[in-house]
């Protein structure tokens, strides 16, 4: 792993009128890193993603992406990252190769090199039965698989993924689990948001624990069980969120 930072985060603050949704977050994921982002609902995941990948704007503090700051390289930034949201993202209308196969293209492949690539990950994704049937016929956990299909199509140097397995049967769940790894395998730096303790053991080479808008502690899934003298992960997680909540930061 290289050590070299593929995300920046320092002083984090985001402020919604009088609700603080992030209050000092700071952190770092190295390049090539599966890095997950754990937390209750409404613990601020998705406003550290949300800034990370440009779509709002910190109230103080500063995010890079490979050294480009969010905020002053804003377009730079969005070239080199692939974002699956929580709220479904597609062409509606569209049928799946096409969904796919035109991020491909607007990546900067011809419309055959676009085309051959979206059909290599369709297959991946086991959704080449249904490649020329429109997006909005899907049921909810191929419109998630055709979602991370379509992020992943173009390679992104760092992909963001909020709770990407959310809606997914546990085939398919285990199946995008593998392939993320497998792409961060070949270089791909990950940053993924989810409360399920498992994902994260099975995916993560680090984790950072946000709670109320403040990361508790930054860790390999090793070091949580050994900070929290449990056995298993959820346990890990459960005792140092209420051990910070009782004492003080963990950090």
């Amino acid at each position: 792993m290289c050590a070299c930072s593929a995300v920046q985060v320092e002083g984090l603050t985001k402020s919604f009128g009088e609700v603080s949704a992030l209050r000092g977050v700071s952190f770092t994921v190295a390049e090539g890193e599966v890095f997950g982002y754990l937390g209750p609902n409404g613990s601020g995941k998705t406003t550290t993603v949300r800034i990370i990948s440009t779509l709002i704007r910190p109230t103080s503090g500063t995010a890079r992406v490979f050294g480009l700051d969010v905020q002053a390289d804003s377009l730079k930034v969005r070239g080199c990252i692939g974002l699956v949201q929580q709220a479904p993202s597609f062409e509606p209308y569209l049928t799946v190769l096409k969904n796919v196969s035109l991020y491909a293209y607007l990546c900067g492949m011809s419309r055959d090199e676009a085309r051959s690539a979206a059909e290599a990950m369709i297959d991946k994704f086991g959704l080449a039965a249904h490649a020329d049937r429109k997006a909005t016929d899907l049921s909810i956990g191929l419109k998630r698989r055709m979602q991370i299909a379509r992020e992943l199509v173009r390679r992104p140097r760092l992909l963001l993924l909020d709770e990407p397995t959310v809606g997914l049967d546990p085939e398919a769940k285990r199946l995008t689990l593998d392939l993320v790894r497998d792409m961060a395998r070949q270089g791909m730096t990950v940053l993924f948001t989810t409360h399920n303790m498992s994902e994260a053991e099975y995916l993560c080479d680090r984790v950072a624990i946000i709670d109320k808008g403040k990361v508790v502690v930054t860790a390999t899934p090793r070091e949580l069980l050994q900070m929290s003298g449990t056995t298993n992960l959820e346990d890990a997680y459960l005792t140092l969120i209420r051990r910070n909540r009782d004492n003080g930061d963990v950090r």
